[in-house]
């Protein structure tokens, strides 16, 4: 894919949407990995932002859990991350659009895992949303959308 041929790619329709994060969140790699990231921000070495507060397992860990999002995305027509990074080199604007849309994915599939650890100020924190109920997932996406409009990967009925 050149830059030329780079462009934001489509966005899923609910059912899609909903199948994929089913996928995500039942994928014991990723489950396994969001837990080694977990269990290391509990003991203090979880902090992404901070390579000072951040261990190499816990870089590692929630990489992997990125990288198992990104191939799903992949699978299902999106770009891979590196063919984001290496064909919008000259278009920052869009790569940051993608690279927004990729990470909603990212971060709805780790908010159905389980909740976020206290502390980090997540909307949503006392809710309970079920992957096995397409009404509680619904719920979800209609909560992320108003705090988050921007770059979703996702169109919901009504929204289209």
């Amino acid at each position: 894919m050149s830059a030329s041929e780079f462009q934001m790619p489509r966005k899923f329709t609910f059912d899609e949407f909903y199948e994929m994060l089913k996928e995500y969140v039942s994928n014991p790699r990723a489950q396994e990995a969001l837990a080694v990231y977990d269990s290391e921000y509990v003991a203090g070495r979880g902090n992404l932002l901070d390579n000072s507060q951040c261990s190499e397992v816990a870089h590692e860990a929630y990489g992997n859990f990125k990288a198992i999002g990104w191939s799903i995305l992949a699978r299902h027509g999106w770009p891979t991350y590196a063919q984001i990074i290496k064909s919008s080199e000259h278009d920052a604007e869009l790569r940051h659009k993608v690279e927004s849309a990729g990470t909603t994915f990212i971060n709805v599939a780790r908010r159905l895992i389980r909740n976020e650890p206290d502390g980090w100020g997540w909307p949503f924190q006392d809710e309970d949303f079920h992957i096995g109920d397409p009404d509680s997932v619904l719920k979800l996406l209609r909560m992320w959308s108003a705090i988050h409009p921007n770059n979703l990967p996702y169109v919901l009925v009504g929204d289209e």
